[in-house]
């Protein structure tokens, strides 16, 4: 783990921090380009299965093509809008893990999202969220960023434990939390 406490973010090794097993469900959201949603299902292949959420159709399609190169077939794409009402389109207590990554600096409604996190996942399942540094010389306006204090208050107000932080990289940082 020390290596990805010096790299700028590597997906596989924050993926093995997850607890994951080959039966899980997992859904993504803000997907992107997929390269979290690639590493989840490899880890949880051949039996469990990622549902890959965005709201823009090119970055499924990036995703796409990167998983049937890669020979992936346990990933599922939902085109939608994650700050809608039941913007996942998800069934409640159906996963037993969602991960949020670099997208709450352009979310309006991050309350709206985690809630839906909370409603999604299974009584014992856990959100892990990946955010930008608020101190990092690279990323998004330092002005839209979250920093770690407001991110475990938004999530443990929003019905779950305080958290536990885990290695994100340089310029970014993690936690995981359970649904209580």
């Amino acid at each position: 783990m020390l290596e990805t406490a010096t790299r700028f973010l590597s997906p596989r090794e924050i993926v093995q921090q997850f607890e994951l097993s080959n039966d899980m469900k997992v859904a993504d959201f803000g997907s992107g380009a997929g390269d979290f949603a690639i590493a989840i299902a490899q880890a949880i292949h051949p039996g469990g299965k990622v549902f890959a959420i965005d709201v823009m159709e090119s970055a499924h399609q990036s995703l796409r093509s990167k998983y049937k190169i890669q020979g992936v077939t346990n990933i599922e794409l939902i085109l939608t809008n994650l700050e809608t009402e039941t913007g996942s389109t998800l069934p409640k207590e159906s996963m037993d893990r969602v991960m949020v990554h670099n997208i709450l600096f352009q979310v309006n409604d991050k309350k709206k999202l985690i809630q839906e996190a909370h409603s999604v996942l299974k009584p014992d399942g856990k959100l892990v969220v990946i955010e930008w540094d608020v101190s990092s010389p690279i990323g998004p306006l330092k002005s839209s960023r979250m920093p770690e204090r407001e991110l475990v208050s938004l999530v443990q107000n929003s019905g779950f434990d305080t958290g536990v932080k885990i290695q994100a990289g340089k310029y970014h940082y993690g936690y995981i939390f359970k649904k209580i």
